[in-house]
C-alpha cells in the first residue's frame, strides 16, 4: 500500500488549546468570567474580545508555555491507527516553542515523521519547502484551509466555532466534527485511490 502524506495541525485539532487559553484569560481578566469556547467565533481573537493584539499574543504565549492541555477526544487513537502513513505535524506555534511542543507530542505519544513550524509565513508556503506533496491536511484555521486547498488534494476542516461560518462555495473543503470522521475520510480517500494504483 502506498503511504499517504498527511499534515496535521496541533492546536484545535490534536489538543484543546482554546480551553486553556480561556482559563488564562480568566486569570488575567477576573472580572469577565463569562467567556466560553462558543464565543470565539473568529480566528482573530482580539476582534472577538475587543482587546489589543499584544494582549492576545501574551495570553497565547502564556497558554503555550504553561497550559495543561487535554487531547481532543480520539486524536491519539486515530493518529496511532494511521501511523503506517507519513504524518507531518505542522503548527503555527513559533519555533522557540519547539522543545515544549515536542514534549507535548511525546507525552501523548502522537506519532509523526516530522514536526514543522510555520514561522511567519502561511503554512502552505513553508510546507512546500519541507514536503512537496500532501494528500490530506487537517486544520482548524479557515484562512489556512483555503490557502492549503490550492495544492493539497484533500483539506479537512476540524469544525470549531471560529471556522463554522465558511460557505465553502468552491467545495474544496470538507468539514469533520471528530477524529472518527477523520479516519473515515482518510479511508475513503485511500479506497478511491486504489483503481489508479492498479
Amino acid at each position: 500500500m502506498e503511504k499517504l502524506n498527511i499534515g496535521v495541525d496541533i492546536d484545535g485539532v490534536i489538543i484543546d488549546f482554546i480551553s486553556e487559553f480561556i482559563r488564562f484569560y480568566h486569570k488575567r481578566y477576573p472580572r469577565y468570567k463569562k467567556l466560553k469556547k462558543e464565543h470565539i467565533c473568529r480566528h482573530s481573537i482580539e476582534s472577538v474580545l475587543g482587546i489589543f493584539a499584544e494582549e492576545v499574543t501574551e495570553l497565547i504565549e502564556n497558554t503555550t508555555l504553561y497550559g495543561d492541555f487535554k487531547l481532543i477526544d480520539g486524536a491519539d487513537r486515530v493518529l496511532n491507527e494511521l501511523s503506517d502513513h507519513n504524518i507531518y505535524i505542522c503548527t503555527s506555534r513559533p519555533e522557540r516553542h519547539r522543545e515544549k511542543t515536542a514534549q507535548l507530542l511525546e507525552k501523548y505519544q502522537i506519532p509523526h515523521k516530522k514536526l514543522i513550524f510555520r514561522g511567519n509565513n502561511k503554512k502552505l508556503d513553508v510546507l512546500l519547502k519541507e514536503m512537496p506533496r500532501f494528500d490530506i491536511f487537517i486544520e482548524d484555521n479557515i484562512a489556512e484551509c483555503i490557502h492549503l486547498s490550492k495544492l493539497v488534494k484533500r483539506v479537512l476542516v476540524f469544525r470549531q466555532p471560529w471556522n463554522d461560518n465558511c460557505l465553502n462555495v468552491r467545495g474544496t473543503l470538507q468539514y469533520v466534527d471528530n477524529w472518527d470522521q477523520i479516519r473515515d475520510e482518510i479511508n475513503n480517500y485511500k479506497h478511491n485511490l486504489l483503481p489508479s494504483l492498479l
